[in-house]
């Protein structure tokens, strides 16, 4: 539970993939609750949603090089 502000806010869910974050959404959408929505957090820190897509492009080129400099 964040009590942010006058509203409390729960978080349901952990992904990695934004699909499947967008999926569960629609989920509990269908349960009743209309005003469910996806964040997204970069060590632990919540940013937009396209900021995270970027930051796990960037991680995801990373480890690419790094694989071509170590292919062990």
């Amino acid at each position: 539970i964040d009590y942010n502000g006058p509203l409390d806010q729960y978080t349901l869910g952990k992904f990695r993939n934004l699909e499947k974050a967008v999926a569960f959404q629609k989920d509990i959408q269908q349960m009743g609750i209309k005003d469910a929505f996806v964040i997204a957090k970069v060590d632990g820190e919540r940013v937009t949603v396209k900021e995270a897509l970027q930051e796990a492009k960037r991680l995801e080129q990373g480890r690419k090089e790094d694989l071509k400099k170590n292919p062990t």
